[in-house]
């Protein structure tokens, strides 16, 4: 065999494209072109395993530069992780025999596409730099596994992926939206399922069975098992969720809806998981009931039988899921005022509105109530005077300045003061104009009042 290889490389050595394949194996180049002499290459490996043989990564693929395309059509695998390449330095064969690829820890800001490799069944695309923001994978009917971890994924569409087993998305949370949306509605095969760190509020998981669930740390609102089943090789899950809104206060006790959050109408499935203090269940009505024993985080952990389809089935006998609850209550909205006196108003989601009106007080952009002071309004173009008490100044004099009916300040115009009964000139500052000639040609005196 050693001495076969030696004869084919010393046969590539007579061409330009063989000296670059050449270079590789010395160390010195950075392409790489797919090639076989006489026999069909089945497996390509050129991984970061393997870079410290060559001393230099792989910056560019080209399966273009086959000088027959034939020789090609029976690749199986390529694995080109942890290396250099870009958008426009990987060109995909287009071959139905390539089944496994992995491009991960490369520089992909778009993924490649996929339309000429319909049967792979295997994918990796994790660590890309940077952070993919988009992926299509529409086409792939064969594709039983997708790795797609670590980007700033909005969305996942793998309604195309039928034979979809395992689907890993963990930490797409690469902005300040992240992945929030995945249906796996056209997936009923699916058997492992990763999606840890995410922005997720909302997952249906319908009519399919499995052995592996992660949803650490997402916000799911609604966490509803009731169509999983969970094949008896069982192994992991890991359900951590930070929630906000499923609490609500009942003085300095929160309660939470366990029929809302899991949908289940028979909690018989259900039990607090032992050795939480300050928690309660009644099982009557599915409320649990939290008595905060000091300020912070607010928690519970319950435990959902994994034998769904057989409500029988004791706990003892199954692997129960184990799902622990971070609960923030539903904020109350409105105005609320802080120890040090000033105020602040709270929208739906519990958050401060900042840069914005709220009737007649402006909240400024640490979300303070203006008080006493002026602020400037980019959206009017225009200054306005937030008099004691928070609400803008209206139809009257704030030291030199005058604000009209809409709290604006009068700028470059007449505005007649019925208290002075006199008409007075507003300079482009928003000053009153005195002892001169206005821009139209009227004489104001000392104290600003039109001269007749």
């Amino acid at each position: 065999m050693r001495y076969e290889l030696e004869a084919v490389l010393r046969q590539l050595w007579r061409s330009k494209l063989t000296a670059l394949v050449m270079a590789i194996f010395m160390g010195a180049a950075t392409l790489v072109s797919v090639w076989s002499a006489e026999h069909f290459l089945y497996e390509y490996s050129f991984s970061q395993a393997r870079r410290a043989d060559y001393k230099r990564p792989v910056t560019k693929f080209a399966v273009t530069a086959i000088q027959r395309r034939d020789e090609i059509k029976e690749l199986k695998s390529a694995e080109l992780a942890g290396n250099e390449l870009n958008d426009s330095s990987l060109t995909l064969p287009e071959t139905d025999s390539l089944a496994w690829l992995d491009i991960s820890r490369n520089h992909f800001e778009r993924a490649p596409k996929f339309s000429g490799v319909p049967n792979l069944k295997q994918l990796f695309i994790n660590d890309q730099q940077p952070k993919l923001k988009e992926l299509d994978v529409r086409g792939l009917h064969q594709l039983t596994e997708l790795h797609i971890d670590r980007h700033a994924l909005r969305t996942i569409d793998v309604r195309d992926n039928e034979n979809l087993a395992l689907l890993s998305a963990n930490n797409n949370e690469g902005d300040k939206v992240g992945l929030t949306e995945v249906d796996l509605s056209h997936n009923p095969k699916l058997n492992v399922l990763h999606l840890k760190d995410n922005h997720l509020t909302e997952l249906r998981l319908e009519n399919i069975c499995l052995s592996n669930l992660n949803l650490h740390g997402n916000q799911l609102k609604k966490l509803d098992l009731q169509s999983v089943s969970f094949s008896d090789e069982f192994s992991y899950a890991d359900l951590w969720q930070s929630v906000k809104g499923i609490g609500r206060k009942n003085g300095s006790q929160i309660t939470v809806d366990m029929k809302a959050l899991t949908g289940e109408e028979d909690l018989s499935r259900l039990r607090l998981a032992a050795g939480q203090k300050a928690v309660s269940w009644d099982a009557k009505t599915g409320l649990v009931t939290i008595t905060p024993e000091s300020e912070g985080e607010l928690s519970f952990v319950y435990e959902y039988n994994t034998k769904n389809r057989k409500p029988g089935v004791p706990f003892e006998t199954a692997m129960p899921v184990v799902v622990h609850l971070t609960v923030q209550p539903q904020p109350k909205q409105g105005w609320l005022q802080l120890s040090d006196g000033r105020w602040i108003y709270l929208n739906a989601d519990g958050k401060r509105v900042k840069s914005a009106w709220k009737g007649e007080y402006y909240l400024k952009s640490d979300g303070i109530m203006a008080d006493r002071e002026w602020i400037y309004d980019p959206n009017y173009g225009a200054w306005y005077y937030l008099k004691q008490g928070g609400r803008y100044a209206r139809l009257q004099w704030q030291g030199a300045y005058f604000l009209l009916s809409d709290g604006r300040m009068a700028v470059s115009r007449w505005i007649y003061d019925k208290q002075y009964k006199g008409w007075y000139y507003l300079t482009k500052t928003g000053a009153y104009a005195r002892n001169t000639v206005t821009p139209d040609g009227y004489r104001v005196d000392r104290s600003g009042k039109w001269v007749r």
